[in-house]
């Protein structure tokens, strides 16, 4: 690996002993080799910080907050810590299939005019793999970004450019709810292009532990919190 490694990953964790080193070797795992993977213990509770301590990897930047922040905290500090040209996201219960970064980078490296990347996935649900596609066009995915839920692009899918959010002084905002999509509007109303790579790149799983799964305990709520910022989308499209 190069002293500035070309894509920096972003994996923030919380009580994910059961699920963490499946992501984290899927990383390991690239045929893509120039990256580090920032990981950020946000003050698991569980047996996390053991089972990423038996990774022995340079490539591996380990951070552990003293307290839990919030995953919005958590992916700020990784952003903060990054130096790669890209920065690519990934969620602690995740598999990233082995050619995800470095068909990312080469499409970004020929598309110098998108600024965030996603790709289409396997939706695994109850051990049944689903095909999820999205679409590619900038447009559609900006109009798609009304509905506020995974059909305009999956978080754990995106590469992003670090000068556009270094430009623009963006970060993850702080709420409870969404904050792959807050972050998006931020980027929109600041110009940013969006694409999706139509290739399958990453095992995307539900389950009750989601911090967004539909049969969690605090799925109402997560929907009311979305009313702010479903009024400022609107607000975009039809003022």
């Amino acid at each position: 690996m190069a002293l500035v490694p070309k894509i920096s990953v972003v994996l923030p964790v919380f009580n994910r002993e059961s699920l963490v080193a499946l992501s984290v070797a899927s990383i390991l795992a690239q045929d893509f080799e120039d990256f580090e993977l920032i990981i950020v213990n946000d003050g698991s509770t569980d047996g996390t910080l053991e089972v990423l301590g038996g990774f022995d990897d340079p490539r591996i930047r380990l951070v552990t907050m003293p307290t839990t922040c919030g995953n919005a905290i958590a992916r700020n500090l990784g952003l903060n810590l990054a130096r790669g040209e890209f920065i690519a996201t990934m969620d602690s219960d995740d598999v990233a299939l082995p050619e995800r970064l470095g068909k990312q980078w080469r499409f970004l490296k020929a598309h110098p005019d998108v600024d965030f990347l996603g790709t289409n996935l396997f939706k695994i649900v109850s051990g049944q793999s689903f095909q999820q596609e999205h679409a590619a066009d900038d447009a559609i995915i900006k109009a798609r970004l009304l509905a506020l839920t995974g059909v305009a692009m999956i978080h754990p899918t995106t590469m992003m450019r670090a000068e556009f959010l270094r430009k623009h002084g963006l970060r993850y905002p702080m709420v409870r709810t969404d904050v792959d999509h807050a972050l998006w509007i931020e980027a929109m109303l600041r110009g940013a292009r969006f694409a999706v790579l139509q290739d399958y790149l990453l095992c995307y799983y539900r389950h009750e532990g989601n911090l967004t799964a539909e049969s969690g305990p605090d799925h109402a709520g997560h929907q009311r919190r979305k009313t702010p910022m479903r009024a400022r989308l609107l607000g975009l499209f039809f003022p």
